[in-house]
């Protein structure tokens, strides 16, 4: 998906350096059931830049974006979900990677 957002564009390229640099993604598409209509780096990205803006719902973000998704609203928002199980993977693969600097507080 692409935008001409600079914002989503700078955190599209992070989401995806990490998400290939560790191959957090093991399955993109599914093998039985119906092909995702936003792909989970995608997801993953959209709900960060809901939370990095000024955007206080996920109806506003479809908003931003609903002409550059091929999905409806529902489907945005079950996608974004899903998502904070890659997030969580991401925050613990950092805080595996800054064991030695690490402390509680940093990361609550």
């Amino acid at each position: 998906m692409t935008t001409g957002s600079p914002v989503f564009n700078e955190l599209q390229a992070v989401v995806t350096q990490l998400v290939k640099q560790h191959h957090l993604v093991i399955m993109e598409t599914p093998t039985s059931g119906r092909p995702r209509k936003i792909s989970r780096t995608d997801a993953l990205t959209l709900a960060v830049y809901q939370h990095t803006s000024t955007r206080a719902t996920k109806k506003s973000v479809y908003d931003d974006f609903k002409n550059d998704l091929p999905c409806c609203y529902k489907t945005l928002v079950v996608s974004m979900n899903d998502a904070g199980l890659l997030a969580l993977r991401i925050l613990i693969l950092i805080m595996q990677l800054n064991r030695t600097y690490q402390h509680l507080v940093k990361y609550t």
